[in-house]
């Protein structure tokens, strides 16, 4: 009976649910306003059986017809950190975005990969972040800091497989 119950759940979540609901979590939506005024819905998902490298996840959620997460706006920041705190089950130390700098250790010289927009607001930054440490963290994450506090952190874009935000925006 145990076999029957989950063959059934198992296709039908097969048939009816799309890629991304198979492979990633929805983690929550916000609403804004692009630059020419239009209003969108930006979707946020973390997966939910891989990590990866900074450098791989923008193609990892591109192949499931989604972009690397970004932050346009502050308020979106602190809202995307706030759901990755809640759902810190999918994640494994911390969940890398699309942003990164060729500026090491700068706290204002960030972008984003999806659009090339420099990242126009004071990023809420771990008390301790960006380090740069050892010289080779030039891309963004949100991670979790000390006592379970989550903000930005500078990572690795190479060499280390972490849990990665993708996001579908929808006008």
């Amino acid at each position: 009976m145990k076999f029957l119950v989950f063959f059934c759940a198992f296709f039908f979540i097969a048939c009816y649910a799309s890629d991304e609901q198979v492979a990633f979590v929805n983690i929550g939506s916000v609403n804004g306003t692009d630059s020419s005024g239009v209003n969108y819905q930006k979707t946020f998902y973390l997966p939910r059986y891989f990590r990866t490298t900074w450098m791989l996840a923008r193609a990892m959620c591109k192949s499931y017809d989604l972009e690397f997460a970004s932050a346009d706006t502050l308020d979106e920041a602190t809202t995307l950190v706030s759901f990755v705190k809640n759902n810190s089950g999918y994640v494994y130390v911390t969940a890398l975005i699309g942003g990164l700098t060729l500026t090491p250790k700068s706290k204002t010289d960030w972008y984003w990969v999806n659009s090339g927009n420099k990242v126009a607001y004071d990023i809420p930054w771990y008390v301790t972040q960006p380090n740069n440490y050892e010289g080779k963290e030039q891309c963004l994450g949100i991670g979790r800091g000390y006592k379970d506090k989550f903000d930005f952190h500078d990572y690795k874009c190479m060499g280390e497989d972490l849990t990665f935000i993708c996001q579908k925006i929808e006008y």
